[in-house]
């Protein structure tokens, strides 16, 4: 037996230790109510259970404007059952271009009366 293998390891490749911190990512999708819109960004409330809220930044889909990617700048839990895992969600738009500006404008002021 090879040192630092033990009997029934049936590991193919080697692992590694990661000292420090070591980025990934997540694919979660949900349903999110929009609270609030801007052109810089939104107030959306979505389910998130607490080892989600950590979260910085996602991917925002409207309607009529493609996919936009955010940065979360604040989630803030609602009040309510504790089994309820509502919260609030403050995003800023990243890197907007100018037809999808144009879309989040007509939207705002669709939505507006």
């Amino acid at each position: 037996m090879a040192a630092g293998t033990y009997l029934g390891d049936r590991r193919a490749g080697p692992r590694f230790h990661i000292a420090g911190q070591l980025w990934t990512s997540l694919d979660v999708r949900t349903e999110a109510i929009v609270r609030n819109l801007s052109v810089g960004g939104a107030l959306v409330e979505a389910r998130l259970v607490p080892e989600l809220r950590w979260i910085r930044s996602a991917v925002l889909g409207l309607p009529g404007v493609s996919e936009l990617t955010v940065r979360v700048r604040h989630v803030t839990p609602i009040a309510g059952p504790p089994a309820d895992d509502r919260c609030l969600l403050g995003v800023e738009f990243l890197a907007v271009n100018a037809a999808d500006r144009r879309r989040i404008e007509a939207l705002m002021q669709r939505t507006a009366t």
